[in-house]
């Protein structure tokens, strides 16, 4: 939902209707939230770790945002402080599905091509951040299309580290996806990426192996590049019943 505002706040800004926006999200922990997860058998016994063989579901948190963004001639003209830029954002709906509950490779790949039109951008990520919500069908289902395009325009053999900022605070809900915005935003200023996540066993239904992905089981540096190139995330987001809002997210170099 906080990424949705995004996207429209985005296209405003574009479109020169507005010259900036506050973007924010706010999510709290409800019991009629509570129950409705509780009944889907989505909620955990033991506790969120995305991408696990034991994940059975998610920890609720609390989450408050608040966001500026500006088009980034604005910012540089107004003397901003810049703390990343948006390159891409894709918005797809995954349209007719088993349930709810069941998300869908195709509309996950179709809102990533969405925010990556330039497919060589893929093959320079440094980072993903996944939605990863700590339940088996959904992060599996999430890891396959998120290979799909990578394999296709990463060099061989090339690994990226992916986590998800469940494995921090828990799932926000509907602040979720600007909870990972920022949490990408804290690594680059740090140059550090945070451990991804709490799991000791990977979820199954996805070869670990021949993936692109590793999943740092500590904290790594995350330093600038020599050639000065700006550093590339991807970050995954999406909703129930199939919404989903992925962004390209890119360090600003003067």
């Amino acid at each position: 939902s906080s990424l949705q505002a995004l996207a429209i706040a985005a296209r405003a800004l574009l479109q020169g209707s507005i010259a900036q926006a506050i973007v924010g999200g706010a999510s709290y922990c409800k019991s009629d939230s509570l129950v409705l997860f509780s009944a889907a058998q989505s909620v955990s016994n033991t506790g969120s770790c995305p991408f696990g063989r034991d994940a059975d579901g998610l920890v609720t948190a609390e989450g408050y945002v608040a966001l500026v963004i500006k088009t980034l001639s604005r910012a540089i003209a107004d003397g901003d402080r810049i703390r990343a830029v948006i390159r891409g954002i894709g918005v797809s709906s995954d349209g007719k599905g088993k349930s709810l509950w069941a998300p869908r490779q195709e509309g996950q790949k179709l809102a990533v091509e969405r925010a990556y039109p330039d497919r060589g951008e893929i093959g320079r990520l440094d980072y993903i951040e996944a939605d990863a919500t700590s339940t088996l069908v959904g992060d599996a289902t999430e890891l396959g299309a998120l290979a799909t395009l990578l394999s296709a325009n990463l060099p061989a053999g090339k690994k990226i580290p992916i986590g998800s900022v469940k494995a921090n605070i828990g799932h926000t809900l509907e602040t979720a996806g600007m909870a990972s915005l920022v949490k990408v935003v804290l690594a680059l200023e740090h140059d550090l990426i945070p451990p991804g996540s709490t799991c000791a066993d990977y979820n199954d239904d996805f070869d670990w192996s021949a993936g692109p992905f590793t999943v740092p089981r500590a904290a790594l540096p995350w330093p600038k590049r020599a050639d000065g190139e700006a550093r590339r995330c991807a970050e995954n987001a999406f909703g129930i019943g199939g919404l989903n809002v992925p962004l390209a997210i890119v360090e600003h170099v003067a």
